[in-house]
This record gives structure tokens, C-alpha cells and sequence, in this order.
């Protein structure tokens, strides 16, 4: 055993004394760039809801409703349609006895057209009630934009590592270690919304015209350099 004691001390010590270099001059830092953008998607969400005393006749009412609201929606070539959640659950009196039952169903729309998704949700507002009305940015432009500030994170990284290792007297510098990730801090600016100058029929809803707000999206980088002296 003694015979390995000396070697196996030197051999720990080596490895001790390289791991220790490896980690000499080196800085850790992150460049971010963020971009602001028109959101182009609107996505929305329209609601039947219902009563009746028999459960059968309250989902005839609810699935004719959603069947009429997905017809109309074929004269919208540009918005997607699909339906959306189905409830329905028992109603009670104030004496807690049953009394029938109530239910919704609910379709969404999301479409790069606000015009036609604006007629379209007017038009279904005739008989449905809007939920919920959201802007965003669509998966496309997203993607577009994320690859844009990808490209500029990187050049805006590597001008950081030169300013660095200039300013502290280096002759060059090493990449080390570098993670790229989109920052995911996104907000949107409430969108604008006003009634189209058209005048609608008194038994429908005016359509309106939407402006769809911005939103920032950010990139990152991460990473880690080591000077060169």
C-alpha cells in the first residue's frame, strides 16, 4: 500500500491544481435584446347558456345553438372556429330541491383577420354572449421574431466579450459556456376598441373594429468567457 500512498497523493494534487486553472480569469455575464411588436392574432371565446326542466331538452338547445354558430362561421374563411367546453348540471330551488338544469356551451375563435373575426363574432352575438376577447402573437411571427433576436443576442454577446476582455487587459478571450433562451418576459398593451362607422340592423350587434395592442418579446444569452492574457 505505501508503494501507491505517494503517487495517488501527487496525482490528486495535479488534478486539484488543474481544475483550479481551468476556473482562472474567467466572468460570467448576460446580454438580453427585447423587440416590440404589433400583436397580429385575436383569439375569443362566445357562450349559450341555458335553463330548462328537462336535461334532454336543454342539450338540444345547447348543441343547435353551437351546430347554427359553426355554420355561420363557414362564411369566414379566415377564422378558426372549434367548439369549445360543454356543461350542464342541476338546478336547485331555495329549499335545495331540484328544479331542472342549467348549461353552457361555448365555442373559440382565433383569426390573423380581425376584420372578418370582428363580423364574425358580431354576428354570433346575436344569439351568444362573448366571453372573453384576447391579442396576441401568432406562433409564425413569433417564431420569426425569436429568430431575429437569436441572431442579435449572439452578436450583442460576443460585443460584450470583447469589451470585457479589453477592459481588463486581456489579449483575447474564450467562450466557456454560453445557454440562449427566449426570456419570456412578454406583455401586452391593452388593445384599442371602437364601433365600425357602419351602422348595424337593429336585431343584431354592431360589429367593431379592433386594434390589436403590442406585445415585447425578449431574448437572452448566458454565459461564461475566460481572458487570455
Amino acid at each position: 500500500m505505501r508503494a501507491f500512498t505517494l503517487p495517488l497523493l501527487l496525482s490528486l494534487a495535479l488534478a486539484g491544481t488543474h481544475a483550479h486553472a481551468q476556473s482562472y480569469n474567467q466572468i460570467s455575464f448576460n446580454v438580453e435584446t427585447a423587440k416590440t411588436i404589433a400583436n397580429d392574432e385575436l383569439t375569443a371565446t362566445l357562450t349559450k347558456s341555458a335553463d330548462n326542466a328537462n336535461a334532454k331538452t336543454l342539450a338540444n338547445t345547447l348543441n343547435t345553438t353551437a351546430d347554427k354558430a359553426l355554420a355561420i362561421a363557414q362564411k369566414y374563411p379566415n377564422v378558426k372556429v372549434t367548439t369549445g367546453r360543454h356543461h350542464t348540471y342541476p338546478r336547485y330551488d331555495n329549499k335545495g330541491k331540484m328544479n331542472g338544469f342549467t348549461g353552457s356551451s361555448s365555442i373559440n375563435i382565433q383569426s390573423r383577420n380581425f376584420e372578418e373575426a370582428s363580423e364574425l363574432i358580431a354576428e354570433l352575438q346575436g344569439f351568444m354572449t362573448l366571453g372573453t376577447l384576447d391579442f396576441g402573437v401568432s406562433e409564425a411571427t413569433q417564431k420569426a421574431v425569436e429568430n431575429e433576436l437569436k441572431a442579435q443576442t449572439i452578436q450583442k454577446f460576443t460585443d460584450e466579450a470583447k469589451t470585457i476582455s479589453t477592459a481588463f487587459g486581456a489579449s483575447d478571450y474564450r467562450i466557456i459556456k454560453v445557454d440562449l433562451n427566449n426570456a419570456g418576459g412578454r406583455f401586452s398593451v391593452s388593445p384599442m376598441m371602437g364601433y365600425a362607422a357602419a351602422a348595424a340592423p337593429e336585431s343584431s350587434v354592431a360589429t367593431q373594429s379592433y386594434e390589436g395592442g403590442e406585445s415585447r418579446l425578449n431574448y437572452e444569452a448566458q454565459g461564461v468567457i475566460e481572458l487570455v492574457k
